[in-house]
């Protein structure tokens, strides 16, 4: 009867026996770990607020998801940026697997970036979004190669082109003025200075309130929208995707939630309507050569 194999020594054994570890991490553990995937970036440009100052309250809307979902305690990070080009850079280096954007910045980089989106979120105080244009009273839209246009979601021309202005009317990309103060434009077109104010519709809503809306005059709105979507990206698994929705979904009927959304502004999650991205997108991506840059 045989017995065991004899042990042979072999020279260089420790060495063998810390490659053939190695060898054993590559192959039993997948390459991108599944919690990598799960982090999320809230990504909008101009918005108020610092990373420094929203990172407490991101924290704890992480280790909400991740109790509600089931996963390890610090399974998921959650960043804030709030300029174009930081959240650009956090794509590349932190490469979230969900993003959550306002609709501008969705339809501006959807096609390149390649995400999917998976709910719509709803804003506290407005069920959907709406952009409006407000100009000096006794102004006119056949103003607008004259003066310029200031609101935060004006770091996208094409945007308020095409789905605020109608593609009627060609304004220069250097007459737009992306601001993350856009009261200070309100008072400045109030007092009849060349400046049209670019208005989400929270802020819309909050202009009737000031004396200044006397002195303004509506010169063109979009359609409704979805004020923002989240969206997956290719670092995020299906199942993780699945989950989170399901767990999106829970928050706006869960108390426990309710402080915590209403500091991030949110009021809940909900399905996305795809024909309605779709179309936005259709509209936004059907665009013209950019006009030429405005005489000065």
């Amino acid at each position: 009867m045989n017995g065991p194999a004899p042990v042979v020594p072999v020279r260089g054994g420790r060495f063998r026996r810390w490659a053939l570890a190695w060898v054993l991490l590559w192959v039993l553990i997948p390459s991108g770990s599944p919690a990598a995937g799960r982090d999320i970036l809230f990504w909008a440009p101009y918005a108020p607020g610092s990373p420094e100052q929203a990172a407490g309250a991101l924290e704890e809307f992480a280790r909400l998801v991740e109790q509600a979902a089931g996963w390890p305690q610090g399974s998921i990070s959650a960043v804030y940026r709030n300029k174009v080009d930081e959240g650009l850079s956090a794509l590349q280096e932190l490469d979230p697997g969900f993003v959550l954007v306002p609709i501008p910045v969705h339809l501006r980089y959807n096609e390149s970036l390649g995400w999917t989106p998976v709910r719509a979120a709803v804003l506290a105080g407005v069920e959907a979004q709406r952009y409006s244009l407000y100009g000096p009273a006794g102004s006119s839209v056949d103003w607008l190669s004259d003066v310029t246009i200031e609101g935060d979601a004006a770091y996208d021309p094409v945007f308020v082109r095409t789905l605020v202005l109608g593609g009627k009317y060609p304004v220069a990309d250097d007459r737009f003025r992306p601001t993350s103060r856009p009261l200070s434009a309100v008072r400045r077109a109030a007092r009849g200075e060349k400046v049209v104010v670019l208005l989400d519709e929270g802020q819309r809503r909050a202009l009737a309130s000031l004396p200044a809306a006397a002195e303004l005059v509506l010169l063109a709105e979009s359609d409704w929208m979805p004020a923002a979507v989240l969206v997956s990206r290719a670092g995020a698994t299906e199942a993780d995707v699945q989950q989170l929705g399901r767990v999106l979904d829970g928050l706006g009927t869960d108390p426990t939630a309710t402080d915590l959304l209403a500091t991030l502004r949110i009021q809940r999650f909900e399905a996305v309507d795809p024909r309605a991205i779709k179309k936005l997108q259709r509209i936004y991506s059907a665009t013209e050569p950019p006009p030429p840059q405005a005489d000065r």
